[in-house]
């Protein structure tokens, strides 16, 4: 695996999960689901939100990887966006 491939991952994943946490685009549709309890302590912290965005990617993104390599690629993803959240403000 290239590193530019994880960068590109990583900063694609920070940069969803950023939009469905704060952006005025899915507001709306943040609002629905806060009607549910679990979805709305999911999407209202962007380091939740990344674990399952990368969860979720890491099947297309990286399909040749073994699974115990893809769970410590949503482990290093998610702790890089707490990292970055942290370091732009972007954390409650």
């Amino acid at each position: 695996m290239p590193l530019i491939d994880f960068i590109v991952f990583v900063l694609g994943v920070y940069g969803l999960a950023w939009l469905i946490v704060f952006s005025a685009i899915f507001e709306k549709t943040r609002y629905v689901l806060y009607r549910i309890p679990f979805l709305e302590n999911l999407l209202s912290c962007i380091v939740c939100t990344s674990v399952w965005i990368s969860a979720f990617f890491i099947i297309f993104y990286f399909p040749a990887e073994y699974w115990y390599t893809k769970l410590l690629l949503i482990g290093t993803t998610t702790t890089i966006t707490w990292g970055l959240a942290n370091l732009l403000g972007d954390t409650e």
